[in-house]
């Protein structure tokens, strides 16, 4: 089995648990889609991470930006630990993008990719580059440049997205992840 096909297989069983535990949640829920694939990865000897912080795409191509025109990136911005702490406090997720690490590769695996041109819609902006894979698995220098997706961790936004994994696994009587909690930077 190929590099691309093995990926695939991880892919397909992290959304398959995402669907059996999680589908009620919310369809495109970053946290709990890196939550499973990190879950499948490990149960198959993969090491991989949670990771949270900001993440952007590229919604207009490059050059086509107008200075009176809306920004040429849609994302989630990591607003810091303060604001964090204020949200959970009533119960709202902060506003922050989750993600998995293959940390000794250096690879970024975004499984809600695919999902991003909606949300961008949703909020009413419009999306003109080329449509994202339904899922994003390379360093995060070719995603810049394959895909103009832009991933910047944090350890704040990562402790709380591994502490949310954790309670939530407690709630349902779910394996929790081994992750370390450690941040790694991708490679470029």
């Amino acid at each position: 089995m190929g590099k691309q096909q093995r990926k695939q297989v991880l892919i397909e069983a992290a959304d398959a648990l995402f669907r059996e535990r999680f589908i009620a949640v919310a369809q495109t829920s970053c946290l709990y889609r890196a939550w499973c694939l990190v879950s499948v990865a490990e149960s198959r000897g993969v090491q991989m991470l949670i990771q949270a912080g900001s993440a952007w795409w590229r919604i207009t191509p490059e050059g086509q930006e107008k200075p009176e025109g809306p920004a040429p990136f849609f994302g989630y911005q990591w607003q810091g630990i303060e604001k964090a702490r204020e949200l959970l406090q009533q119960n709202i997720m902060p506003e922050m993008h989750v993600w998995a690490v293959v940390p000794h590769r250096g690879e970024v695996v975004d499984v809600t990719a695919g999902v991003q041109r909606q949300q961008a819609a949703a909020l009413g902006l419009e999306w003109r580059t080329p449509e994202l894979p339904p899922y994003l698995w390379d360093t995060g220098s070719k995603l810049a440049k394959k895909h103009g997706a832009l991933y910047m961790a944090d350890e704040e936004a990562t402790r709380i997205a591994f502490g949310l994994v954790e309670r939530e696994a407690t709630r349902l009587g779910l394996k929790k992840p081994s992750n370390t909690r450690r941040l790694v930077r991708a490679r470029r």
